[in-house]
């Protein structure tokens, strides 16, 4: 993620960055152009973690090519995933390869699987980067979406170079994620700062006049923005704002009925905590509802680990319901966070008060970090990243954990641990302070066979010394 200006908006938040602002320009159609094909990954049975009750565990890709001079090796970080709700075998994650130090990556990597998470096929995406193809030196904040069609389409924020020109691309791919076509840029600007973390999602609705469409948020300018495509990211619409002023990291999520609702982080004061709002469009992004409080962001920063302390949000495509959680350290005995999650049953028209996730004690000494949330048919998944403090020193290791409710988030039950330990020593580095860096978000899925999630991992090189940091699957049944 590319966020410096929420350094002093959010106390919480210690984030280096890559920000800019976009100018205006002519949309590019799509370009024919070969795709880029990959080979199975050799990571696909690597370590498997196989629990008697079919959770799948495994390694999923690594880096795969030689980033430029000051990019650091053997680095995957900030995951995103999608799965297709028509062909739930089918899944996609997207995440940085190649990290920057001071921000962004030396090209946008993939995994893909079609087989439920059993094998995976890992590669680039094209026409980004100068390491595959493209014009521009790094890319970031990549997300990813499936329209009904089976189409995968995943955003992401590019840099050109020196002078800081970038845009923002959709790569989309016809085979479930194996083979990508080339990007089309929804927006080039020149260097200056603003634009920020686009998130793309796809209408599904079954009674939605907008269904199929695409849809992309992002930071234009300190404002939060939406552009969608009705021809499969073809060609786009011409921007409009969502934030009536500053906003940013926004978080987009579509109903059943077509109902598009955006989450963002709305500056105040410098004395004053900043809010979490949304707003509603029910025409298709063309004009929002007004902005409603969804809740007051008071996390905590972890020290020498960068987790962001933003949002992450979902709406049930069943019921309706919308849901977004974050780090809350209110109501701690020990000045650590919760993860916290809000619920809105009538469109985000209101929402509930924000209520606690995690099962332990506000004095037990673990922190709860970067939560994600996904949801279907009253069954809500969050899944977060612990972090253990002893006598003021915090460890070392992070830990992967997942919660469930079954009555659409009034109460969680079920907290599990996710795959082995990620060791922030071996983790990518952050400057200028050199605080450890696993990316600004988890990615997680649900579908009405399992749930996906997909996360970085550090752990030991096997050669001397260095980072290393590889992507990690879990695929668990729903019934479990």
């Amino acid at each position: 993620m590319t966020i410096r200006r929420l350094v002093r908006l959010i106390p919480s938040v210690a984030l280096a960055v890559l920000i800019f602002v976009p100018s205006g320009t002519r949309l590019q159609p799509a370009v024919p152009s070969r795709p880029a094909r990959a080979s199975p990954s050799p990571f696909s049975a690597s370590v498997p973690s196989n629990r008697p009750d079919g959770e799948r565990v495994r390694e999923i890709a690594r880096q795969s090519l030689i980033g430029p001079a000051g990019s650091e090796p053997d680095t995957l970080v900030e995951p995103y995933v999608a799965v297709d709700p028509k062909r739930p075998d089918v899944v996609v994650a997207v995440f940085q390869e190649g990290r920057f130090p001071d921000g962004g990556a030396a090209a946008i990597g993939f995994a893909s699987s079609l087989d439920g998470g059993r094998t995976w096929t890992s590669g680039v995406l094209p026409g980004l980067t100068r390491v595959f193809g493209g014009a521009y030196r790094r890319a970031s904040d990549p997300s990813v979406a499936f329209g009904p069609d089976g189409s995968a389409y995943a955003s992401s924020i590019l840099i050109r170079g020196p002078d800081r020109e970038g845009g923002i691309a959709v790569n989309r791919s016809d085979d479930g994620g194996r083979t990508w076509n080339a990007p089309v840029f929804i927006e080039r600007y020149p260097a200056r700062p603003g634009d920020d973390f686009p998130r793309i999602a796809v209408d599904h609705g079954s009674s939605s006049t907008y269904a199929g469409r695409v849809y992309v948020t992002y930071v234009h300018g300190d404002r939060v923005a939406v552009r969608w495509s009705d021809d499969r990211a073809a060609t786009w619409s011409a921007s409009r704002f969502v934030s009536p002023g500053r906003g940013f990291v926004p978080s987009v999520i579509l109903g059943p009925d077509g109902g598009l609702t955006v989450v963002y982080i709305s500056p105040r004061p410098r004395q004053q905590r900043p809010r979490l709002v949304s707003r509603t469009s029910h025409d298709g992004g063309t004009s929002f509802g007004p902005p409603i409080e969804v809740g007051v962001m008071r996390s905590r920063i972890s020290r020498g680990f960068r987790a962001t302390g933003v949002e992450e949000a979902a709406a049930d495509p069943v019921t309706g319901t919308l849901f977004v959680v974050w780090e809350d350290a209110t109501r701690r005995e020990d000045g650590l966070n919760d993860v916290v999650l809000a619920r809105s049953v009538d469109r985000g028209t209101t929402w509930t008060r924000p209520a606690k996730v995690n099962p332990d004690t506000s004095g037990s000494g673990t922190d709860h970090l970067q939560p994600a949330v996904a949801a279907l048919d009253d069954r809500v998944h969050v899944v977060y990243f612990t972090r253990a403090i002893s006598e003021g020193r915090p460890s070392q290791l992070v830990q992967l954990r997942s919660i469930t409710s079954t009555d659409r988030g009034v109460s969680f039950e079920q907290e599990r641990t996710i795959g082995p330990p990620a060791d922030l020593r071996f983790a990518a580095v952050v400057r200028p302070d050199r605080t450890r860096f696993l990316g600004d978000y988890v990615g997680v899925a649900v579908s009405a066979k399992s749930l996906v999630i997909v996360w970085c991992r550090s752990f030991a090189p096997a050669g001397v010394g260095g980072h290393h940091v590889t992507m990690w699957a879990a695929t668990i049944p729903e019934a479990a």
